[in-house]
């Protein structure tokens, strides 16, 4: 063998203190770098973390775009405020030539409309109007703003949607109007 020389005879006590030595040594050695490759390791797993944070952050900001501009977005109510005048009481028969003339504008059908008559005879200062319409919801949709716009018109009491063949519907809804005491 042409490598290195082994002393056959060193003393064991020897031969021990070289083995421990190398061992102290390796330790050393090897308590410096296992921290320092565990911190690396550490910082590799936040990098990754901030990563896939980051793609999820992708994500949202179309979301957050969105409802940034929503709530910059001024809202304009839709019902405008009238000023509310009661009907008179002579004039309670036209109201059904109004809520007529207002579903013909409006594409719809008026199939039927109730006035209740115990609140005539009791001088009550509002009057429950029951009404049956046909048509689609988009235009019933714009029945009940013009309804709400009437200066007469106090409150929805119930509004009914049932569907029937296609795409119409039949609507009833009750509404409440000022009526003149006098």
């Amino acid at each position: 063998m042409a490598g290195i020389a082994v002393n056959k005879n060193l003393p064991s006590t020897t031969l021990f203190l070289i083995i421990g030595s190398t061992l102290l040594i390796g330790l050393f050695f090897l308590s410096l770098i296992l921290p320092k490759y565990l911190f690396i390791e550490k910082i590799e797993k936040q990098i990754l973390d901030q990563q896939v944070q980051l793609e999820k952050q992708k994500s949202y900001f179309p979301l957050y775009v969105a409802a940034d501009q929503l709530a910059r977005f001024e809202f304009n109510p839709k019902l405008p405020i009238v000023q509310h005048t009661p009907v008179k009481r002579n004039d309670i028969s036209a109201l059904s030539q109004i809520f007529e003339t207002m579903a013909v504008k409006h594409n719809l059908t008026l199939s039927g409309n109730a006035l209740d008559t115990s609140q005539i005879n009791s001088q009550s200062p509002v009057l429950s109007v029951q009404l049956s319409l046909k048509g689609s919801l988009s235009d019933f949709r714009n029945y009940l703003v013009k309804t709400g716009e009437l200066p007469f018109f106090s409150s929805f009491e119930h509004i009914g949607i049932q569907p029937e063949k296609g795409s119409t519907r039949q609507f009833t809804t009750r509404i409440k109007i000022f009526v003149d005491q006098k």
